[in-house]
């Protein structure tokens, strides 16, 4: 159920800008960055652990195919299972994700 929670959020996150500036802010300044963000979307009802939000990101790091990117071209998320999202959400969780990278190294 974690994994499709992350994937609601995100969706989530797509249609209102709010939850993405809340999400961000909560990891602002924080030494456990991935359990503020975690914290903060429990807040509206999306439970997931940081290890899990980690695996659900970790489908997205690596090479990105010409398939794959043609699909984000196109607004899909490229990953399996995550909604088509805009070009501004898939932005924001590229950055998510590089800031939740570096904070687990």
């Amino acid at each position: 159920m974690s994994r499709e929670a992350i994937i609601q959020m995100l969706g989530q996150a797509d249609k209102e800008s709010g939850l993405q500036q809340e999400l961000r802010a909560a990891m602002e300044g924080q030494a456990d960055m991935a359990g503020s963000f975690v914290a903060a979307a429990a807040k509206h009802g999306f439970e997931f652990t940081a290890e899990e939000l980690r695996g659900v990101l970790a489908e997205t790091d690596g090479e990105i195919s010409d398939e794959k990117l043609s699909q984000i071209a196109g607004g899909a998320s490229g990953v399996p299972g995550l909604p088509v999202m805009s070009s501004s959400t898939l932005n924001w969780a590229s950055q998510i994700n590089n800031v939740l990278k570096a904070s687990w190294k």
